[in-house]
């Protein structure tokens, strides 16, 4: 899809603020567990909408066919895991 954007994270932190939709999560986990978070807020709080995790040394993917997974206010993030790898793939509307 035209105009989509990727952001690496491993830490909770604001991927994007405004209207959106987040087209694939990427989790690689360090030494223990990873998961990522996704809400629909631009600070911590906000309506769950996605997560993903991957047991320690691996990696997973989630994709999301057609326009995405749609958030209306922003792309909030949380993480767990120690030096977890996250990447996120979005579009603005």
């Amino acid at each position: 899809m035209p105009g989509q954007r990727a952001t690496s994270i491993s830490t909770g932190t604001l991927v994007y603020t405004g209207e959106c939709y987040v087209h694939e999560i990427y989790v690689k986990a360090g030494d223990d567990n990873a998961e990522v978070g996704l809400a629909d807020a631009i600070a911590t709080g906000g309506t769950s909408v996605l997560s993903l995790r991957a047991l320690a040394t691996s990696q997973e993917v989630r994709a999301f066919p057609g326009l995405g997974v749609y958030f209306s206010t922003g792309v909030y993030a949380t993480t767990t895991g120690t030096n977890p790898r996250i990447e996120i793939v979005y579009s603005i509307r």
